[in-house]
């Protein structure tokens, strides 16, 4: 009774929000609100039902943990208020997965000798609910790439992505089948095996290539099944393949200039403006290239410069709910007075809650995957 009420009220709540997130790119304060009060009222009533006081507890402080977590993140401009308002109140209904799609149309998913469709005992549903709802950009995001298509060059750029993209995801999938393997013939956690694929990233392309051979080299011996490495293969070439695009799309299509004059508020940031005593310097958004190669270089001030500029942040990718009026105003002053040319880059916002109600509908179907081993 009490997940399937979870359930359906948090898909209520989503349903509206995704309306509202898609005609006007806002999320009432009421759908949030109505969440965690419906959360807290059936966690008070199931603590009731049970002569316990677990369900309040749970419901509370993971809704209390998971306005936290999502504060910082606004405050870092990661995310708008709106993402912290309504994962506070699907945290309150949702301390843990309902599981409730899955429960009632029972299925089995096994695969390198594990079942992938089981919820967690710990709450991690909130994080994977994050996670699995930035993946559910991507596919959107992807395919708005077409639209760079009419241009010859970038057409061009597209189809060099797209071979990579393939190359690459054949090269990691049977690296994964390959260290899958190995952990679980050492009876290691199977979800281990993606640390070593990290590591491997790092390394000259000719040892991943020679280690791909050894994964082909064990799936024809049988050592490997055969159907477990055409199946992670299959399941990593779309993903791979929409995350370039995705990268592509961000270049091309959702990132425009605009006159600084012609700014207004909320516009997002595609590029960090910095003003450093006199001078006034145009950077690059931070990336995970960036944070990756300064710490490969262990270039400490590098890497806090990436997190911390010195100098005052005029305009920054970061700020998710975009450019204030006073920045606005601030960046105007400099454009007067000869220290900036009259353009900024600016990235089109991508309606996040629809993609949240994908993820919360996905989840209940499949569970928590490898974060429920970390809790079983």
């Amino acid at each position: 009774m009490f997940p399937l009420a979870s359930f359906l009220l948090s898909l209520v709540g989503l349903l509206v929000a995704s309306y509202t997130d898609l005609r006007d790119r806002t999320i009432p304060n009421t759908i949030p609100l109505f969440l965690a009060l419906a959360g807290m009222g059936l966690a008070a009533y199931e603590s009731w039902s049970m002569q316990s006081f677990l369900p309040l507890v749970w419901g509370g402080g993971v809704m209390l943990s998971t306005y936290i977590v999502a504060y910082l993140f606004w405050k870092a401009g990661a995310w708008a208020g709106g993402d912290v308002k309504l994962f506070t109140g699907l945290a309150a209904l949702n301390p843990f997965n309902p599981f409730w799609i899955a429960s009632a149309f029972p299925f089995s998913f096994f695969l390198v000798g594990r079942e992938w469709i089981v919820p967690s005992f710990l709450p991690v549903f909130m994080l994977n609910l994050f996670m699995v709802s930035v993946l559910m950009l991507i596919p959107y995001t992807a395919l708005l790439s077409i639209q760079a298509l009419s241009h010859v060059p970038l057409r061009k750029e597209f189809v060099h992505i797209t071979g990579v993209s393939l190359f690459s995801a054949i090269e990691y999938g049977l690296l994964l089948v390959l260290f899958s393997f190995v952990f679980n013939y050492f009876s290691l956690p199977i979800w281990g095996s993606v640390i070593p694929l990290l590591f491997v990233s790092f390394f000259p392309g000719w040892i991943r290539i020679i280690l791909s051979l050894v994964s082909l080299f064990f799936v024809f011996l049988q050592a490997i099944s055969l159907s477990s490495a055409l199946l992670v293969l299959v399941l990593l070439m779309p993903v791979n393949l929409l995350r370039n695009w995705y990268g592509f799309a961000q270049r091309h299509v959702l990132t425009k200039t605009k006159r600084i004059s012609d700014l207004v508020d909320g516009d997002i940031a595609g590029e960090r403006i910095v003003k450093r005593g006199e001078k006034v310097v145009r950077e690059p958004p931070l990336s995970f290239k960036t944070i990756i190669k300064a710490g490969m270089q262990r270039n400490r001030t590098m890497i806090l410069s990436l997190f911390h500029p010195s100098g005052e942040i005029l305009a920054d990718p970061r700020r998710a709910a975009g450019v204030y009026p006073h920045d606005i105003v601030r960046l105007k002053a400099e454009v007067k007075a000869g220290r900036l040319s009259d353009e900024i880059k600016v990235k089109a916002s991508s309606p996040f809650a629809p993609a949240v109600l994908l993820a919360y509908v996905f989840l209940n179907a499949v569970g928590d995957g490898p974060l429920a081993w970390v809790g079983g």
